[in-house]
């Protein structure tokens, strides 16, 4: 008898300890972060390019910067992988930024409510601008670490669409 029950907490206390270390960092396995929440896609920008410029022929601008790939990303967990990156960006965040910004990355979020929130962000001065719509309404700074994994995934975006000549 006593075996028997050995057993069952045995089997028990594995199953709990099994549970606790599938998930994945900040509890987010599953559950997709709330900003991730509608039409999202990840952008490559041409952060040379300045607001104002002349648009190439069949160029798309976000925010004045041009588009040079989009990527839709319809993965809960890589939508939360993009976030979670820049969320350590910005905790890694240096204490002084260099004074530009010239973005070559782009998160957008499209909300059921139709509002659009995007962050620009530009891993040369460690700077970041968040807009609701057209509106800047945040920013920040962040390391240059998270450009790694934007760049990992839009390069294996089998979705990207590219929107200049170069």
């Amino acid at each position: 008898m006593r075996s028997i029950v050995r057993l069952a907490s045995l089997m028990l206390l594995a199953t709990l300890t099994g549970a606790c270390c599938t998930q994945e960092p900040g509890g987010l396995n599953d559950e997709l972060d709330p900003r991730a929440q509608g039409d999202f896609t990840l952008y490559r920008l041409d952060g040379d390019r300045y607001p104002g410029e002349a648009v190439p022929e069949g160029g798309k601008l976000l925010h004045g910067w041009l588009i040079l790939e989009a990527c839709p990303i319809e993965d809960t967990a890589t939508r939360n992988r993009i976030f979670r990156a820049f969320d350590d960006g910005i905790d890694a965040a240096p204490s002084v930024s260099p004074d530009c910004f010239n973005p070559r990355h782009a998160i957008s979020v499209v909300q059921a409510d139709g509002v659009q929130m995007d962050w620009l962000i530009c891993f040369q001065c460690s700077n970041w601008y968040s807009y609701e719509n057209e509106t800047t309404v945040g920013g920040g700074g962040t390391s240059r670490a998270p450009a790694d994994v934007f760049n990992e995934i839009l390069s294996a975006c089998s979705g990207k669409t590219k929107t200049d000549d170069k």
